[in-house]
């Protein structure tokens, strides 16, 4: 399901090679209802750095789909990775908005 709602293509850079695409849950799965485990809403498609970024709550999303990026993490790993204010989410669906609010205040490292 994750697949199809992000057209089969990482849900920032529009990268479309499977083998290097990673499903990641919004609301952590440790944190997350049974119903919200499976819910595709609660989940990204995402190319392994920004999977890893976002898992470790160094960027979030806000409800445009805009990045943020935490101040705890070094501006030059930040240029040399291409994490820039114009990196942002190509769609936003209004049933993702309740756990992108959960990733932004529980997980980003703000």
């Amino acid at each position: 399901n994750l697949l199809k709602l992000w057209d089969g293509a990482c849900a920032v850079t529009g990268v479309r090679e499977p083998r290097v695409l990673r499903s990641s849950h919004i609301k952590p799965w440790a944190d997350s209802s049974v119903a919200e485990k499976v819910d595709h809403f609660n989940g990204l498609l995402l190319i392994p750095n920004l999977d890893t970024l976002f898992n470790e709550g160094l960027i979030t999303f806000q409800a445009d789909g805009c990045v943020s990026v935490s101040d705890k993490w070094d501006r030059s790993d930040q240029r040399r990775m291409h994490i820039t204010n114009d990196t942002h989410l190509r769609s936003v669906f209004p049933e993702s908005r309740a756990y992108l609010e959960f990733h932004r205040e529980e997980r980003f490292l703000a």
